[in-house]
C-alpha cells in the first residue's frame, strides 16, 4: 500500500471526517486529494486516478514527504509532488510547480495547490488540486534536460515563489507588484536596497516565477570575484541547447570595473537571445552614477525596472512571518520548529536589525541551538537583545582554554542527544567514566 509506514497508519482511522463532501470532489473534473496533518494520503478522487495511474487502495496511507528515500522513482516523486511546503504546514494556502512522475506521456509539470484545513485545535488536514501545466514554449527552451534537472529546477522555482513577498507593508506590497511586472518579460531590472535585505532572493524568485524560468540562473559576486573570472563566467558560459542563461544576477554590481560594464554592454547586445540582467546595488543608482561607480551607458540600459527593498526595521509587520520562515527552514521540511514565547517575540519586535534578514537568521540559529529544540525565551538570545543594545558588542578572542571548553561542552550535549540522554550511554561513546561525565558537565553547565 504504498510508501507507508505501517505503525503510523494504525494511528490515524482513514475513515474520511467530512461524509457526503467526498462524493463531491468525486465528480470534481480536477485531480483532488487530502493530507491529513501528518502529510498521510487519506482521499484522492477519480481524476486523481486517472492522471496518476494509481488507485485510492494502493496509495492510501501513503506519506508525501520531501525527498523521500525508499520505493522506486516514479512513486518517489509522485509523493515529493505531494508534499506541502514549510509555509502550507505553516497555515497559509499556496500554489506550486511541481516535477510530474518520469515516465508519463505528456506535460511534465504539474501545479499544486495547498490549501490548510483548520479546527480550534489547529491543523487537521491539507486539501489539494493539481492542474496539469501545458508545456507551450518549455520544452523547446531546454531540450535534453535529465528528469533529475527539471526536477531540482522545479523543486527551486517553489523554494522561490511570490509568497516570500506577501506583506502588510504598503512597501513591501509594491516591491510585490513590481517583482510580478518584472517576471513578465526580460527587462533589465535594477534591485538597490541595504546589506542583507534579500536582494539575491528577490532577483531568484523574478527569475523562477518569470518567463526565462526554464533557462540558467548565474549570480555573479562582483565584490569577490577577480575581473578574468566573471569575464569567463559571464562571456565563456555556454550557449549549447538546453543551457542558455535566462537571468545574470550582478550582486555588488557597483564593484565592476568600467571596461568590465562596456563589455558587457557589448555582449549585451550582440546576444540574438540576450538574457535579463538584474544589477543589485546597496546603493541608490542616482548616488552611484554621481560618484562615478557607473558608466551613463551601463545606467541607461540596464536600469530599466527599478526596484527598492526597504530594510527590516521599515517592514516590522513583517517580523514575525519572517521568523517564522527562517526557523522552518533552520530546523528542515520534516520537522516542526519550537514555539516562541510572547516574551522573546517582543524582544525581536523592538530591536532595529541594522544587520537585516542575515542578523535576524544567525539570531535564530543560535536561539535554536542554546533552546535545545524547546520554546524559545529570551534567556536563549543573545545577551544584546536582551540588554536592548542596538547592536553586538564586539567580542575579545577567547582563550585556548576557553576554545577547549567550548569544544568539549559541545562534544558533551551531542553524545548526550545521541544517547537521548542516557548519561551512562554517552560516557561510553566518549571514552570517559560516568562520574567524570557528571563531574564535567556540572561544571560546564551542561
Amino acid at each position: 500500500m504504498g510508501d507507508q509506514e505501517p505503525a503510523a497508519a494504525a494511528a490515524e482511522s482513514p475513515r474520511e471526517p467530512w461524509g457526503s463532501w467526498s462524493s463531491l470532489f468525486q465528480r470534481c473534473a480536477d485531480p483532488v486529494f487530502l493530507l491529513s496533518r501528518r502529510r498521510q494520503l487519506r482521499f484522492v478522487n477519480h481524476a486523481w486516478e486517472s492522471l496518476t495511474g494509481k488507485t485510492s487502495e494502493q496509495m492510501r496511507g501513503s506519506f508525501c514527504l520531501p525527498r523521500k528515500k525508499k520505493g522506486p522513482a516514479t512513486l518517489r516523486t509522485l509523493l515529493e509532488a505531494l508534499a506541502p511546503s514549510p509555509e502550507v504546514l505553516a497555515g497559509r494556502s499556496l500554489t506550486i510547480r511541481r516535477a510530474a512522475p518520469p515516465g508519463r506521456t505528456g506535460p511534465p509539470w504539474w501545479d499544486v495547490t495547498f490549501i490548510p484545513l483548520h479546527e480550534s485545535g489547529g491543523l487537521t488536514g491539507i486539501l489539494g488540486f493539481i492542474q496539469v501545466v501545458e508545456p507551450q514554449a518549455a520544452a523547446a527552451n531546454a531540450p535534453g534536460l535529465s528528469d533529475a534537472l527539471i526536477a531540482l529546477r522545479q523543486a527551486t522555482a517553489a523554494r522561490y515563489s511570490f509568497q516570500l513577498l506577501h506583506s502588510e507593508s504598503v512597501a513591501m506590497q509594491r516591491v510585490e507588484a513590481q517583482a510580478r511586472l518584472a517576471a513578465g518579460s526580460n527587462t533589465p531590472t535594477w534591485i538597490e536596497g541595504a546589506s542583507s535585505t534579500g536582494k539575491e532572493t528577490l532577483a531568484r524568485i523574478i527569475h523562477f516565477q518569470g518567463v526565462s524560468r526554464e533557462r540558467t540562473f548565474m549570480a555573479i559576486d562582483c565584490r569577490g570575484l577577480q575581473p578574468y573570472l566573471i569575464r569567463n563566467m559571464l562571456f565563456g558560459h555556454s550557449a549549447q541547447s538546453g543551457d542558455r542563461l535566462g537571468t545574470v544576477y550582478l550582486k555588488d554590481a557597483a564593484e565592476l570595473s568600467l571596461d568590465l560594464q562596456a563589455e558587457m554592454i557589448e555582449w549585451f547586445e550582440e546576444q540574438e537571445e540576450p538574457p535579463r540582467i538584474i544589477t543589485g546595488t546597496n546603493e541608490t543608482a542616482e548616488d552611484a552614477l554621481r560618484s562615478g561607480k557607473f558608466s551613463g551607458e551601463y545606467y541607461s540600459s540596464f536600469n530599466v525596472l527599478p526596484i527598492r527593498l526597504p530594510s527590516l526595521n521599515e517592514r516590522p509587520t513583517d517580523l514575525p512571518r519572517l521568523a517564522t520562515l527562517l526557523l522552518w527552514r533552520a530546523v528542515g521540511e520534516r520537522n516542526r520548529p519550537p514555539e516562541v514565547a510572547p516574551e522573546t517575540s517582543e524582544l525581536l519586535r523592538r530591536h532595529t536589525w541594522p544587520g537585516n534578514l542575515h542578523e535576524l537568521s544567525d539570531v535564530l540559529r543560535e536561539a535554536l541551538i542554546a533552546s535545545d529544540g524547546r520554546r524559545l525565551e529570551p534567556a536563549h538570545l543573545p545577551l544584546y537583545l536582551r540588554t536592548g543594545e542596538t547592536t553586538a558588542r564586539a567580542k575579545p578572542e577567547p582563550t585556548l582554554d576557553e576554545l577547549l571548553e567550548q569544544v568539549e561542552k559541545r562534544m558533551i550535549q551531542m553524545a548526550l542527544k545521541k544517547a537521548k540522554g542516557n548519561k551512562s550511554e554517552a560516557a561510553e561513546a566518549l571514552g570517559i567514566p560516568r562520574a567524570r561525565l557528571l563531574r564535567r558537565m556540572e561544571m560546564l553547565n551542561v
